[in-house]
């Protein structure tokens, strides 16, 4: 039996999670009709795929504390989350796209990125072979026979983390085409808070600083804190509603 810390990120991982399908479902509600519904479901399906790759992640951690050494079915779960990250990925860069430029064509060629990005992760867990387990007291991790290094792993992290960050740079250029106060509260927060939390990881990845226990807790903190923001932007607190005359997004204009 393994450490009881894997116990505890396994507990925060399935709250982390429990949030975010909170958030999700909350915007599977919002019904916005026309050609923006699909937009609107699709930033749900973000959030409901991000919580069930959250969620999942604490299966290994409980797996590993109960001495479970089967390593088909650790790699049968990085595959199930690869497939649920793709997911997220892919509806959120279409919703940021679709708020940016009001179309919604760029449905093809984003959902025809994700289905190679998600091919392509395939092929690299098929060519690399796990070989065993690492648990070093908060995590446990599969090993592999073969390594990524280099161009292969660099390529990995700017095609994960580097469309959602140029789609909300792109949303963020609408906050000074707009002059509506609800309609820049809420591009500004959006925009903003999704810059600030892919870029976090995309820095810390560069800066190979994200091994550390410190960055796991960090950037659970920071995934809960952007799921507050985001779901502040739609539906903002009383005091920011009296104090601004922020609507809610089930406001009419007039209200």
């Amino acid at each position: 039996m393994e450490s009881p810390m894997l116990l505890l990120n396994a507990a925060i991982l399935i709250a982390t999670g429990a949030v975010y399908a909170y958030v999700g479902l909350v915007t599977w509600r919002r019904r916005v009709g026309g050609e923006a519904q699909l937009a609107s479901d699709l930033f749900a399906t973000f959030w409901l795929a991000l919580a069930a790759t959250t969620a999942a992640g604490a299966l290994p951690r409980i797996m590993a504390y109960l001495g479970v050494a089967d390593l088909a079915l650790y790699a049968t779960i990085t595959h199930v989350n690869i497939f649920a990250i793709c997911i997220a990925l892919w509806g959120l860069l279409y919703y940021l796209l679709y708020l940016f430029t009001g179309k919604r064509g760029t449905l093809i060629p984003v959902s025809i990125f994700y289905v190679l990005f998600y091919a392509w992760l395939v092929y690299i867990l098929a060519v690399r072979t796990p070989t065993g387990l690492e648990v070093d007291g908060w995590n446990v991790r599969l090993t592999y026979a073969t390594e990524i290094q280099g161009p292969v792993i660099t390529a990995f992290a700017l095609l994960l983390i580097l469309p959602p960050v140029l789609g909300a740079a792109g949303y963020a250029r609408l906050f000074f085409k707009v002059d509506d106060p609800t309609q820049r509260y809420r591009i500004g927060l959006v925009s903003f808070t999704i810059l600030a939390w892919f870029g976090t990881i995309l820095l810390v990845f560069f800066l190979q600083v994200g091994s550390g226990v410190w960055w796991q807790i960090a950037s659970r903190l920071i995934g809960l804190a952007a799921a507050y923001l985001i779901y502040a932007a739609y539906r903002p607190p009383a005091w920011v509603r009296t104090r601004w005359g922020i609507r809610r997004i089930d406001e009419p204009a007039g209200a």
